[in-house]
């Protein structure tokens, strides 16, 4: 950031390149009898070399970089907040406007998708052309979700620092590898079922290897689709990967981690901050990113192919006790065991969609 001729611009250190740009833009415009709109006195949309203005309804701020929503935006997003908040009768088309402001503040701010879920869940079984009018439910989670948002809109804190480009891992960053056993109805039941995996550290060392078995009475739990639980893959490849966080949050804790699985479907769930069509991974999902973030730890997840190097083969080893080898088992022993809050052990017991487990777990972490 620095002044051509007392003008702020946004370039490189000692060079007039922004200014320069606009100047040749506006010439080759002119030339090609294209007109241009005219400069906006509010800054908005249309404005030349300022250092703060209004692109695509967001304002930035070019001398600190950052951003923040206009107060009217601010101001119509909480009114409707409150009115679908307090309404029996919600409208597909308020519903509508409401989920278009919000997805317009998820682009400067991508970690608000973790409380999107459960109000897109408002829109099952509706169709693209719907009447307007359409009457939608909404869950009790959807409207404590819409407290969450309407508390981000009211932060005293208005102006926030422009996400920077999501950069690769740097050399210096921990490992981590989970891999989980599933059991389709097709295969018989075997004991010692249940998911595994190692975390490395900055230097390549294991700073913790675990094997936690799946309860035997949980695998053939059914869910709302009536599906069992024991052939939900992504399910439980989601789990397997946020027991680590919920037993070893020292070793996340202020670090960059790179988190590697065989599962897709988890791979997508971090990136878009759910996993579509499985509403309890997706609670997990949620679980492992309120962890992350309250841990101050960067994520980088990778999709690992199955048995592809030593990580992936020995956490695929500790997703079985069958197939431990005795180091393996050795190897577990050197360190603490897997823990399981009483929320979780709770919900192993009666597995069902539920929202508050997310809060409950990072609840449990804080402590």
């Amino acid at each position: 950031m620095r002044q051509v001729d007392d003008v702020p611009v946004v370039s490189p250190k000692d060079t007039s390149w922004c200014k320069t740009f606009s100047e040749v833009y506006t010439e080759i415009c002119r030339e090609a009898n294209i007109e241009l709109a005219k400069n906006c006195p509010q800054l908005d949309k249309a404005f030349f070399l300022q250092n703060r203005g209004k692109v695509l309804g967001i304002l930035f701020d070019a001398t600190d970089m950052t951003w923040c929503i206009p107060n009217e935006k601010r101001r119509k997003t909480l009114s409707s907040i409150h009115e679908i908040y307090y309404s029996e009768v919600i409208i597909l088309k308020r519903m509508q406007k409401l989920m278009g402001r919000l997805n317009h503040i998820c682009q400067m701010c991508s970690f608000l998708k973790i409380f999107m879920s459960p109000l897109n869940e408002s829109f099952a079984g509706i169709r693209s052309d719907a009447d307007p009018n359409t009457v939608l439910t909404l869950s009790a989670q959807a409207r404590k979700d819409l407290l969450i948002w309407a508390g981000f809109l009211l932060s005293d804190f208005q102006w926030l620092p422009v996400p920077a480009p999501k950069d690769p891992p740097c050399s210096y960053r921990k490992e981590i590898v989970t891999d989980a056993a599933s059991l389709p109805e097709s295969q018989r039941w075997r004991p010692g079922i249940g998911c595994g995996g190692v975390g490395l550290s900055e230097t390549g060392m294991i700073s913790f290897a675990f094997h936690f078995d799946w309860p035997t009475a949980f695998l053939s739990k059914i869910d709302e689709k009536g599906a069992s639980f024991g052939s939900k893959t992504t399910c439980l490849e989601a789990l397997g990967l946020l027991l680590p966080i919920i037993s070893f949050p020292d070793y996340f804790r202020n670090s960059q981690v790179v988190v590697k699985i065989d599962c897709m479907g988890v791979v997508f769930g971090i990136i878009n901050k759910s996993v579509s069509g499985d509403k309890c991974a997706s609670i997990f999902v949620r679980a492992f990113l309120l962890i992350a973030a309250y841990l101050e730890c960067e994520i980088h997840v990778q999709h690992l192919p199955r048995k592809s190097d030593w990580d992936s083969d020995v956490a695929d080893r500790l997703s079985r006790r069958q197939t431990m080898t005795i180091n393996d088992q050795k190897m577990v022993d050197a360190f603490p065991r897997i823990v399981i809050p009483s929320c979780l052990n709770s919900w192993f017991r009666n597995p069902t969609p539920d929202w508050e487990i997310a809060k409950k777990i990072l609840e449990f972490v804080m402590k």
